[in-house]
């Protein structure tokens, strides 16, 4: 049968890590923990304001917080060196955060200790990515040409849906807050990679014509073009006639998915302002009369019916 041993207990060294002698039970001789090296911080500045050293640890983006000690000084929050995975060799750098319990201040304190690693590890789109970014968005870069021209700079290339987040929060930093007047315009795009694009025009006052009338005009008409491409006039009548526009759009082509973005989009914009769409009834004008005009040359009446009760099929 195996004899048992006595296998000595060890505590955690305390705040002052000062050698502490343990004896344990039984016979067993006396263990002596080894004193650990104290971590030595430099204070580097005090903030007045909570949000200002957030943000400038937001904005360094290597640290990230790990735990809380509270102490008499105050509340110490420590932040490791995020350049390195979290399992594994640690980075020695660090920093903490000291919140004064006698006033409002907080102080930021560094490790002596320097970086150890030997390359940074990325974590969201590089600073001076984002400023050539910013400059792009301004001057209506498509986001493919976007990733293309931070390549030919050198700089690092965020992923696809990085940067599409990014763009998202700029869109929110630069229009929150605008168009809140029912006559401020609304656009709203939509590109592909096949050098297509469409957009829409309206405003709020515009968009509530749809909420109270049941029928969609839309023709393209050549009299008013933008840059050589004609424009789509949305709209409804009413009972004497009167022309009610919804507002105006501009395809760089005249296909399904041009009317499908126009109509969704005030499907989309309709919602947005908590009104609804009446049921639609869908107008042909100029179709059926060169469908009629057409089948005046076909002798088959019975094709003639036919393709007339198709065209009639569509307003269903």
């Amino acid at each position: 049968m195996a004899q048992s041993q006595s296998v000595a207990h060890y505590i955690s060294d305390s705040e002052n890590d000062i050698d502490k002698e343990i004896q344990p039970s039984g016979n067993t001789e006396t263990v002596k923990r080894k004193k650990q090296n104290r971590r030595k911080w430099v204070p580097l500045c005090t903030y007045n304001d909570k949000d200002d050293i957030i943000n400038k640890i937001n904005n360094d983006s290597i640290w990230s917080k790990t735990h809380t000690n509270i102490t008499s000084e105050g509340k110490r929050v420590y932040y490791r060196c995020n350049q390195v995975k979290w399992r594994g060799k640690q980075c020695p750098a660090s920093i903490h955060l000291l919140y004064h319990s006698e006033n409002e201040c907080i102080t930021m304190y560094k490790s002596e200790d320097d970086h150890l690693h030997q390359e940074s590890r990325s974590i969201g789109i590089n600073q001076q990515s984002k400023e050539v970014i910013c400059e792009l968005f301004k001057m209506k870069i498509k986001p493919k040409r976007m990733l293309e021209l931070l390549e030919e700079k050198g700089l690092p290339v965020p992923k696809k849906q990085q940067l599409s987040n990014y763009l998202t929060s700029l869109r929110e930093k630069c229009y929150d807050g605008i168009n809140n007047d029912d006559d401020d315009d609304n656009v709203s795009n939509d590109d592909d990679d096949k050098n297509n694009f469409r957009f829409f025009v309206t405003t709020k006052r515009l968009l509530f014509n749809a909420s109270i009338s049941n029928k969609i005009h839309v023709d393209a008409t050549y009299k008013l073009i933008w840059q050589g491409f004609p424009c789509f006039i949305i709209g409804t009548t009413d009972i004497i006639k009167q022309f009610h526009p919804y507002g105006f759009a501009v395809c760089s082509n005249e296909k399904e998915k041009d009317f499908e973005f126009i109509f969704s989009y005030i499907c989309d914009g309709l919602r947005n302002l908590n009104l609804q769409m009446n049921e639609q009834e869908l107008v042909l004008i100029h179709m059926r009369k060169r469908v009629e005009k057409k089948l005046n040359l076909v002798e088959d009446k019975a094709l003639h019916d036919e393709i007339m009760n198709d065209v009639e099929a569509l307003y269903l």
